[in-house]
């Protein structure tokens, strides 16, 4: 039987989805690394590469370990850390990540190294500047800075066997941001966390191949000591929201596509949103065969072109938004490990 989230664990999660709001909330446009936006000013570059640059001083000391890969350049300050097993997840992630969409969606260019910096001191995590302070019980785990292009994380924040999963959250939300909507587009908030969710709780096997599907961990040891990924994570997530949809007491399912305040989305009730999201995008991409794939894609194009929004999803899915509400509720209910 698999625990749901204890209240430290959801206070983590749910520092970490408000936090993620924050951020996105002040740097809305993604850009390229050292690219000013159109219209704007020149120093944006320059703003862009001093956050760079101080984020490579505060990562640099004596347990600083640095592994470039073709796609990523990683940096560590945690003493435990097997960066050489980081870098072949993301590797191994970005992989997956095109040959999932191959033949459904076309990715947009991009070839520029993605770094990462993954804090083992929380102080200098905190230095960067760009993330809201919170009491330690709900600090926030990670973040993909979109306006800079930068995935850090703090890595003693959840349990050694779950940081795979947050790590693979956010290369995901990168991934979406950079390859699938392309710079200048924004994803609408469910859509961004639902994807992100998605892959971070895609199985990932004993042979290193993610399984389509199949909710569960990475199979990925980063810690000296550490036991493996038991895939826990999503499945306690996904036993919680079940929980929430038999109660009675579960958002409308449209009310979660139609939020599009991060102040409302990342509130109390943010994993409740965040499991309702990647749990619908599993629903579209699984469910009946194989039959929403096609019109989901319809809509991530529009999405991508600002065209997006509720109606625009039911119309490219060709139903209602009650056809909807009642596939997903069976389909998750009929979800099993």
């Amino acid at each position: 039987m698999v625990p749901v989230l204890t209240r430290l664990r959801a206070a983590l999660m749910a520092g970490l989805f408000a936090s993620l709001a924050a951020s996105a909330a002040a740097y809305a446009e993604p850009r390229a690394p050292g690219q000013a936006p159109d219209g704007a000013s020149a120093s944006d570059s320059e703003i862009i590469r001093t956050f760079i640059a101080k984020a490579d001083a505060l990562i640099h000391d004596n347990n600083l370990d640095v592994k470039t890969t073709a796609h990523y350049r990683v940096k560590t300050d945690d003493p435990r850390f097997d960066i050489l097993a980081a870098a072949n997840l993301l590797e191994s992630f970005r992989g997956f990540f095109d040959s999932f969409w191959q033949g459904r969606a076309e990715l947009q260019p991009y070839d520029d190294l993605s770094r990462v910096y993954l804090f083992y001191s929380r102080a200098k995590f905190k230095q960067l500047g760009v993330y809201e302070e919170r009491p330690d019980d709900i600090a926030m785990v990670g973040h993909y800075q979109r306006f800079f292009d930068v995935v850090a994380l703090h890595t003693d924040s959840v349990r050694p066997e779950e940081f795979p999963d947050f790590l693979v959250h956010e290369a995901a939300h990168q991934l979406v941001g950079r390859r699938l909507y392309g710079v200048g587009a924004t994803p609408a908030i469910w859509l961004s966390e639902g994807l992100a969710c998605y892959f971070g709780n895609t199985l990932r096997d004993g042979s290193g191949a993610f399984q389509p599907g199949r909710i569960g961990g990475k199979d990925a040891v980063f810690f000296k000591g550490q036991s493996r990924s038991a895939g826990r994570l999503g499945w306690a997530q996904a036993r919680a929201y079940r929980k929430t949809l038999a109660s009675g007491d579960a958002l409308l399912l449209d009310t979660v596509l139609r939020t599009e305040s991060p102040e409302v989305f990342y509130d109390a009730r943010a994993q409740e949103r965040y499991s309702a999201s990647w749990l619908l995008v599993h629903y579209l991409v699984h469910a009946d065969g194989g039959a929403h794939v096609a019109p989901f894609v319809a809509y991530l194009k529009h999405d991508a072109a600002g065209a997006g929004g509720a109606d625009v999803l039911y119309g490219d899915l060709g139903m209602t938004p009650e056809q909807v509400s009642a596939g997903f509720r069976a389909y998750v209910a009929e979800l099993k490990p």
